[in-house]
């Protein structure tokens, strides 16, 4: 039978020696991925507060009060308008209202403007604006009303008429979501043209900043 030589003393510290190296390399790279991974679960839940606080400014002309903060994108204000929740579910509020680590958002407004940050993360911060909004809200707006001229002609070939207001449309040509523009008003027929139109930001048809479907 051979003899079974074991380790000795020395190579034994040596193996250990190596393995801590290694650990001491590998953990601050384990550790940085861990973080970089919370860093972007943290951003992504700013990004999806940014879009229910820009939803909610839109149904209601105002932004939640410091005193609702950000719970109110689950509760109705009472202002007859709510068409939340703004996030998914009252289930995700833990998740949603805090950053990956737990810590809560803090949540401030003024002015018209909404600053959120990350406690464990002070880095990551998001700013809401309600002018910005109003700005944002063009293109999309330019988007629908391109929508809306397509069911239009579809109307006319079918019914021989170009619609009289965008309740010929609703919900048949268009399903329920194109009644009203991204600030909340109607579409309206535009008088001079057979197209609709959004009165804008301002609510007022006729005034400058009233917004068109491209190329009309």
């Amino acid at each position: 039978m051979k003899n079974m030589r074991g380790f000795s003393l020395t190579e034994m510290v040596i193996a250990l020696a190596i393995l801590v190296i290694l650990a001491g390399i590998a953990t601050p790279v384990l550790l940085r991925s861990l973080e970089q991974a919370e860093e972007k679960v943290t951003a992504a839940r700013l990004e999806l507060l940014h879009e229910a606080l820009a939803g909610f400014y839109r149904d209601h002309g105002r932004f939640p009060s410091e005193s609702e903060g950000l719970p109110g994108l689950f509760s109705d204000p009472g202002t007859g308008s709510w068409r939340g929740p703004y996030l998914s579910s009252p289930g995700e509020e833990t998740d949603a209202l805090a950053d990956a680590r737990g810590g809560a958002f803090s949540y401030s407004v003024a002015g018209g403007q909404v600053d959120l940050a990350a406690p464990n993360f002070p880095e990551l911060t998001a700013t809401v604006t309600a002018a910005n909004l109003l700005q944002e809200w063009i293109p999309r707006t330019q988007v629908e009303l391109g929508v809306i001229h397509d069911a239009a002609e579809r109307y006319r070939i079918l019914q021989g008429a170009y619609p009289a207001s965008i309740a010929d449309l609703v919900p048949a040509y268009l399903g329920n979501d194109y009644g009203r523009d991204p600030w909340g008003h109607d579409y309206r027929r535009d008088g001079a043209l057979e197209s609709f139109a959004s009165p804008g930001p301002d609510g007022t048809a006729g005034t400058a900043d009233d917004v068109r479907a491209p190329g009309l």
